[in-house]
């Protein structure tokens, strides 16, 4: 499987880069938000380049009725 790495540019006001793991330099900065993305796409809960365990909750979606 290849990774893809969505690049976003910032305006003023957008939301605040984190350090959620032990990665270094522009590595170790994402979103909240991004993070929380990628987590639920690759379906993983540590990080893929240092190997950082993040503590993750899963939450099922309510079914449609």
């Amino acid at each position: 499987m290849q990774n893809y790495f969505i690049v976003t540019i910032l305006e003023q006001g957008a939301e605040e880069f984190i350090s959620p793991c032990d990665c270094a330099g522009t590595m170790g900065k994402v979103h909240r938000s991004c993070l929380e993305r990628w987590l639920s796409l690759l379906n993983s809960s540590e990080c893929e380049i240092c190997r950082h365990k993040f503590k993750v909750h899963r939450y099922l979606r309510p079914t449609r009725q």
